[in-house]
Formats: structure tokens, sequence, C-alpha cells
């Protein structure tokens, strides 16, 4: 009965064992995924910077009105402005430009913040772009897009604090810069 009992608690151990270490790996490949994600997400961000500046100089210096004006313009489309770490849409390849552009004005179909409507290339250079809901890469924080092509990743605390002020103003104005 005795040894019974101890190859019935050796298992019970080995089956505890297995899944903590079950559990870790799954937190480890999460992580992983995510660390990827963010130089993803950073990488889309120089590449939509890239589209804004060469909009910028096709139209006075101006920046667009809305993220989905490069979309209707020709310079991209949607699926860069898609997080890989966000819950937002992709709209399917193939649809017509017109489309592709009305539908990211809808709902989860963009994951980043656009403040550059009334920037100019001539305004400050700490001016932010975009910035990238927290949810995105919590609970790391997100990125920032300043004007002069900075990508910064913000802890969640400064990145709230960033976002805050440029809501607050309701303008495109700048932030303390990177």
């Amino acid at each position: 009965m005795k040894h019974l009992l101890y190859i019935l608690l050796t298992i019970a151990l080995i089956v505890v064992g297995c899944l903590i270490s079950s559990v870790y790996s799954i937190r480890e490949k999460a992580r992983e995924r995510n660390r990827v994600n963010l130089t993803l997400c950073e990488s889309q961000l120089h590449a939509i910077y890239y589209d804004l500046k060469v909009y910028a100089d096709q139209h006075v210096g101006r920046f667009p009105p809305k993220l989905s004006d490069l979309v209707r313009s020709g310079y991209e489309t949607q699926d860069i402005f898609v997080c890989p770490n966000s819950n937002d849409d992709y709209i399917a390849l193939g649809t017509p430009t017109t489309k592709m552009a009305a539908d990211m004005d809808g709902p989860s179909r963009v994951s980043y913040k656009y403040y550059g409507a009334n920037l100019t290339e001539s305004s400050p250079s700490e001016s932010v772009l975009i910035a990238e809901p927290p949810e995105n890469h919590a609970p790391l924080g997100g990125h920032v897009l300043y004007l002069n092509g900075n990508v910064v990743l913000l802890n969640p605390k400064d990145l709230q604090e960033v976002r805050g002020l440029l809501q607050h103003r309701k303008t495109s104005v700048s932030t303390a810069g990177p």
C-alpha cells in the first residue's frame, strides 16, 4: 500500500511539474511573440512615416487629414496600419482602393491614432504624428512616431500621458520629444 501511495505521489508531482513547465512555456511564447510584434510594429511605423513624408512633399508640406488618405492616394494598403499585436481587422487584399480607404474609417481597422492632420513639415520636430494605444502591446506600452521620424517605445504611463496631452489639446502639437 505504501508503495502504491509513493508511486501515485510521484506521478502527481510529475504531472504538476509538467503543467507548471507548460504554463511557463506558453507565457514565454506569448512574451516572445509580443517582442517580435513590437519590432514589426516599429517597422510599420517607419514605413508609414516615409509615406507621410512623400505625401507632404507632394501636398505643399501638409500631412494628410486622415491615414486613410494615404490609401486613397495609392501610397499604401490598409494592412500596414494594423499592428500585428492588435485585435484590429485586415481588409482583404484586392479590395478596390476607394472602398479600402472608406472601410479604414470604420471601427477596428487602424491600430494607430493619427495626430498629423494639422501638421506641416515645418512643424516642430518633436510633434507627434502617431501614438499607439497601450493595449496593442500591453503591458509594455506602445510606440510614438514623431515628426522627425523617430519611433519611440514608451512605457504605459508615459504613453498615456502623451496621448492625454494630445487628446486634451484637440490639435496636433508637440509633446516632450524623444
